[in-house]
């Protein structure tokens, strides 16, 4: 347990309690949305980058493409508030020199100022109880001129990671998703106004915000099943309504046809939509 304070016990309890089938389908979520790596990565030199830090890095996928852009005159620091996630970085990539990682929470961690050329992250900005807290933290963190870049979810009707298992758990079950807010979540930042408000709060400059439309792999149905039942809205939606085993074999058996017939007979993929987020310190 790290010293700083905690900005959500929520949070923190899930993504240290609750990660197990993360952990499981690190590899395959990681090849789900390479086209999103690779969209946050194309809008980024690293030439002269020598300090490096990824929020919310997870098992360390986007950490490592960092570590080999600027082997031989750079480092990057890792940073996650799941220490599951860390142990299995570290576990990945603990003969390479230039990572290293923090266990913390971003919003409250006391960063040395005007630290990092850039700030980088792939879905890790959406989970602060205090966003505008954890930007100004982040803001203090980057050297003058230095660059914020994030990825995040945008339109939830949109992407079919999150809809589709949403949309036939519904039709078993009965259960509506709550409307989306902006609290702790994967669509907490899914307004452009909201996140331009808040990084122009923080003293960011040159805030480009685009919108992209993109494709997520869908490879092996079975994976893919185990990965909505237990990842995702639908599936917190199951956690909090005690959906019984039954119902739930139920759901993944209209599921496994919904994706037969509209994904892996159709269109192949997964649709996508996220907002490509770029700013100067």
């Amino acid at each position: 347990m790290f010293k700083e304070k905690i900005g959500s016990d929520e949070q923190y309890k899930y993504w240290n309690e609750s990660v197990s089938y993360w952990l499981k389908y690190d590899n395959e979520i990681n090849k789900k949305f390479n086209n999103i790596t690779q969209t946050l990565f194309s809008n980024l030199s690293f030439s002269n980058a020598k300090y490096i830090l990824d929020v919310g890095c997870g098992s360390g996928y986007t950490t490592k493409i960092i570590s080999d852009k600027i082997k031989g005159f750079g480092s990057v620091l890792g940073m996650d508030l799941s220490a599951p996630m860390l142990a299995l970085l570290n576990k990945k990539y603990k003969s390479i020199k230039n990572i290293s990682t923090i266990h913390s929470d971003v919003q409250n961690y006391k960063f040395k100022e005007k630290s990092f050329d850039i700030v980088i992250s792939r879905f890790g900005l959406m989970f602060f109880a205090n966003p505008q807290l954890a930007f100004n933290n982040l803001n203090k963190s980057i050297k003058k001129g230095g660059i914020l870049s994030f990825v995040c979810w945008t339109d939830y009707q949109y992407n079919d990671f999150f809809s589709i298992p949403v949309k036939v758990l519904s039709s078993v079950t009965g259960l509506k998703k709550n409307r989306l807010t902006r609290n702790p979540g994967p669509f907490a930042f899914s307004n452009k106004n909201y996140i331009y408000k808040i990084l122009q709060n923080s003293n960011f400059k040159k805030i480009k915000i685009k919108t992209i439309k993109t494709k997520l792999i869908a490879e092996n149905i079975t994976k893919d099943l185990n990965i909505f039942m237990k990842i995702g809205i639908a599936a917190k939606m199951m956690r909090e309504n005690n959906i019984n085993k039954i119902t739930k074999k139920k759901i993944k058996l209209k599921l496994n046809n919904y994706l037969i017939r509209n994904i892996y007979n159709n269109a192949g993929s997964y649709k996508a939509k996220v907002f490509l987020v770029r700013a100067i310190k």
